[in-house]
């Protein structure tokens, strides 16, 4: 029997249900509560427009009752497609109960939700994938029939079954936008817990530090004593001013103003002071990018940690030097682009084979913050 799992492809494990979302539609209809819209940004805006309001089907057309968010600017109307936007905890009072649709995956809020009196039922659609072909991560069952075996050989290299088991869960969650499947693999702690063991002498590098939340993390794992060296890398000009203040109470710990890239050169740059400002053809600024061997210059690391917008091939070619002599343990985003999961990971067997691969969900009710822990 184990023999015969081994050698199934790994499409053929992969559900076979359709699109989740004439189920979802005909629950809300049937629940028959209004139904409020938590969200007004950019998740609630792709979840609608590629997804609810589609012109061609009807039958997807869902019409809110209020559209809201936990606060607003003072003295200022806010409108989504023209229908005016509302604080939450104002709009509710005037209902004897209701259903939310989430269009955002802010902890706090759901969770807020999920114990209101009033709200009956909070649906959930992942939208990040699905029906819109201008995401990078955009794919379809046929790239994957097309790449079964290069996924299956990955999902046959994985070291343990919680890994094979977030690998199917991403899939089918990204085929039938039900956001159901992350929950059963989804893992609270990420970087410094299982599977990654932490050295009393690390050198961590820090790919997309944003304003030092990894950092942070690192420290409180590490005890803020265990540690050589932190390298915090982070291209984003309002963002990089954040981490320096936070880097000015940590000893050895060093800042540099950069993107990693797989060269030394110039790139444009989307400089949102946010979690996902990235290297964009569409970018306002432009940016120095630079290898993570030219920035170590030949010192060694242990640990590279990269969530980096889909620049993170480019960057582990840019490391290759470094992963190849010192073999740090890597912790790598796989979902910013549709075959992450196929070249990310052949890539670091290409430099290193002596890798054992881990794949770890962090993030619900949504699939971001798919990791791959290579240690």
């Amino acid at each position: 029997m184990l023999y015969r799992e081994h050698f199934m492809t790994f499409t053929s494990r992969l559900t076979d249900k359709g699109d989740y979302l004439p189920e979802l539609i005909d629950k809300i209809h049937r629940s028959n509560l209004p139904l409020f819209l938590y969200g007004a940004g950019k998740y609630a805006n792709m979840l609608c427009v590629n997804c609810l309001w589609k012109k061609d089907e009807p039958n997807q057309q869902i019409k809110f009752d209020e559209i809201v968010v936990s606060t607003l600017p003072e003295n200022k109307d806010v409108f989504f497609h023209g229908q005016m936007v509302k604080e939450f905890d104002q709009a509710v009072n005037e209902y004897p109960s209701i259903n939310v649709l989430a269009g955002l995956s802010l902890e706090p809020v759901l969770d807020k939700l999920k114990k209101h009196p009033k709200v009956r039922n909070i649906f959930f659609y992942d939208a990040t994938f699905r029906g819109n072909n201008d995401l990078m991560c955009h794919f379809s069952r046929n790239f994957l029939l097309e790449n079964d075996h290069e996924l299956t050989s990955f999902y046959n290299d994985l070291e343990d079954e919680l890994s094979r088991k977030t690998m199917i869960a991403f899939f089918n969650q990204h085929l039938t936008g039900n956001c159901e499947y992350v929950d059963e693999v989804f893992v609270n702690n990420q970087y410094f817990t299982d599977p990654v063991k932490l050295r009393d002498d690390e050198i961590f590098v820090d790919c997309g530090a944003y304003t030092g939340d990894t950092v942070n993390a690192f420290l409180r794992a590490t005890k803020e004593r265990k540690y050589e060296h932190i390298f915090s890398i982070e291209p984003d000009t309002l963002n990089f001013k954040e981490l320096l203040k936070l880097g000015s109470a940590i000893p050895r710990f060093t800042c540099i103003n950069k993107g990693t890239w797989n060269e030394k050169t110039i790139l444009k740059f989307s400089n949102d002071g946010n979690t996902t400002s990235t290297i964009s053809q569409n970018g306002e600024i432009q940016v120095e990018v630079d290898t993570i061997d030219n920035m170590l210059n030949g010192q060694s690391a242990t640990y590279i940690k990269m969530d980096i917008e889909g620049a993170e091939l480019p960057s582990l070619i840019g490391a290759e030097k470094t992963i190849r002599n010192y073999k740090p343990k890597l912790a790598i985003s796989v979902y910013h682009k549709y075959d992450d999961l196929l070249t990310i990971p052949q890539y670091i067997k290409s430099l290193n084979n002596g890798y054992k691969f881990y794949l770890r969900a962090h993030d619900k009710p949504y699939f971001f913050d798919l990791v791959l822990y290579a240690v």
